[in-house]
């Protein structure tokens, strides 16, 4: 007098529905750590951790944070994963670079990063700018030379470019 109901479906929607949770899961973990950053020690030690999550949520290899320097005019590298960046960009890419972009081959490059991205083969390379728009202090910067961004990139960088000024407000 009992019934009994079963459903099959293919092995390959569990995996998928798994690896979702996983990376719900991977995420959460990533923005607590993130939360922490204003309690690091100094600022390189967070911006180095701004970094290494940022590489984990974005699944970008290459990561770079940059800060202006009011007396020379340009940006300087001051955290990096991947080492294939200048050290130094022109002021003018915070200029040209004020909201978060991405670039992707075939497109028109609107800057020095854009220009250098397409002349070594880069996949892509994302940025958003660090600082209040009236005052911009800086540019966080992903980019591949095998893979395309994730749909998400440009909000990780957002994400990362507000943990990164509110390391340098405190």
């Amino acid at each position: 007098g009992r019934w009994l109901l079963a459903t099959l479906e293919p092995s390959i929607d569990v995996q998928k529905r798994q690896a979702v949770l996983q990376r719900q899961i991977t995420l959460l973990e990533d923005f607590s750590t993130l939360s922490q950053v204003t309690q690091m020690p100094n600022l390189s030690s967070a911006l180095e951790m701004i970094l290494e999550r940022g590489q984990a949520l974005s699944g970008a290899p290459i990561m770079a944070i940059y800060q202006a320097n009011g007396q020379s005019l340009e940006l300087q590298k001051s955290a990096a994963r991947g080492g294939v960046l200048p050290d130094r960009l022109p002021s003018q890419d915070l200029i040209h670079l004020h909201h978060p972009q991405l670039w992707l081959p075939g497109k028109r490059s609107h800057s020095t990063l854009h220009s250098l991205a397409r002349a070594r083969g880069f996949t892509f390379i994302a940025s958003a700018p660090i600082g209040d728009p009236k005052a911009l202090i800086g540019l966080i910067v992903a980019a591949d030379y095998q893979t395309a961004p994730s749909d998400d990139t440009l909000g990780i960088l957002q994400m990362l470019s507000s943990a990164a000024r509110a390391m340098s407000a405190s």
